[in-house]
């Protein structure tokens, strides 16, 4: 289990690694699956250190003049919890990615114990990681923040301009804990893919996402859910597309624009509630903290399609969204429509899915 560093450069060999194009230690041409680069012996090269938690990386990396790219790639199994929190701060680099690939990502569930993904278990009544820095994109992270005796405590704590926060499933504390929490009036921040939940009830306050003093936050194909607010407004502009915000006390509160959404009470525009009055019908795990999209159900196919027009069409666990998206972090696919075949006037219906191979 490690962290592995590197500043990437402006040549042939050190592009931007998306997922698509190549990059990575050992082996990194996919995020989920990762396969070895023809140049890997000069990709791995470019790695600087090994750390064991993502605070040591930062402490080392912070105030490093490349003027580059710079990438926090964590690796591996990891056998404990990583339990400090970390600031993304005094960097002189032009972007900052922390990004989980291979077995050290989650596969859209919360996994912790032994040989498992990495994650963040901090208990800290601020947040397990803040944001100071522009450009920052967090990716397929793990992150709990267990602080229950304070009223201000989140995951992931914003405070500057263009941060990202993709694919990355956010445990969220009690007494007023946020999942993000974006604070600053010149911040802006995309969220794509995420879950972000509690496991206890927030009486009072906490909110999964909250625009308290920011300029613009969008939310997109998020589930979030065991909040005072799902998603809250207090300054700037907020909205949030194909987000399912349930077992909140309010959805969606404040002015936010809202479309596409599934929810209690069926806020917004183009709006979803859960099929036969139980969100069951639409998750079955989730009282288990599991959202996948297990039926054809309200959620399913009935997002917008590609709304932030960003080209972020895979899901939580990587699969990639249909045509018609389903709201939600996971997309559910029935597969190719039943196929109609007459023999001696009867008709058969070869059915396919392609979730679960039959």
């Amino acid at each position: 289990m490690a962290v592995y560093c590197a500043i990437v450069e402006d040549s042939a060999n050190n592009v931007d690694w998306n997922g698509t194009s190549n990059w990575g230690f050992d082996a990194t041409s996919d995020k989920y699956s990762p396969t070895a680069h023809a140049n890997q012996a000069a990709r791995d090269a470019q790695y600087t250190s090994v750390h064991a938690s993502l605070n040591a990386w930062e402490g080392v990396r912070d105030g490093v003049g490349s003027g580059d790219d710079e990438y926090g790639i964590i690796q591996g199994l990891w056998d404990s919890d990583d339990t400090n929190t970390f600031d993304i701060s005094g960097w002189t680099v032009t972007t900052i990615t922390v990004k989980a690939i291979g077995n050290a990502r989650h596969a859209g569930v919360w996994d912790d114990g032994a040989n498992s993904p990495h994650r963040c278990v901090v208990t800290d009544n601020g947040y397990v990681t803040i944001s100071l820095e522009d450009y920052v994109t967090y990716d397929g992270l793990q992150i709990h923040n267990t602080q229950e005796s304070d009223s201000s405590n989140s995951c992931v704590r914003v405070a500057d301009t263009d941060t990202i926060i993709r694919e990355c499933i956010l445990n969220a504390a009690d007494q007023g804990g946020e999942g993000v929490d974006v604070n600053t009036a010149a911040a802006t921040t995309e969220i794509y893919n995420c879950v972000i939940y509690s496991e206890h009830a927030h009486a009072a306050d906490g909110e999964g996402v909250y625009c308290d003093n920011a300029t613009t936050v969008d939310v997109y194909n998020t589930t979030i859910y065991g909040f005072y607010s799902g998603c809250e407004r207090d300054a700037g502009t907020m909205t949030a597309t194909n987000v399912i915000s349930f077992n909140n006390n309010t959805d969606f509160d404040g002015t936010i624009t809202v479309d596409y959404c599934g929810s209690d009470d069926g806020t917004g525009t183009n709006a979803q509630t859960e099929s036969g009055g139980d969100w069951a019908n639409e998750m079955s795990g989730y009282a288990g903290y599991d959202f996948t999209l297990d039926g054809a159900g309200n959620m399913y196919d009935n997002g917008e399609t590609d709304p932030s027009g960003n080209g972020e069409t895979l899901d939580i666990t990587g699969a990639t969204r249909t045509v018609d998206w389903s709201i939600g972090a996971f997309e559910y696919d029935t597969g190719a429509a039943p196929t109609a075949i007459t023999i001696l006037a009867t008709t058969y219906y070869d059915r396919i899915r392609r979730v679960s191979g039959d």
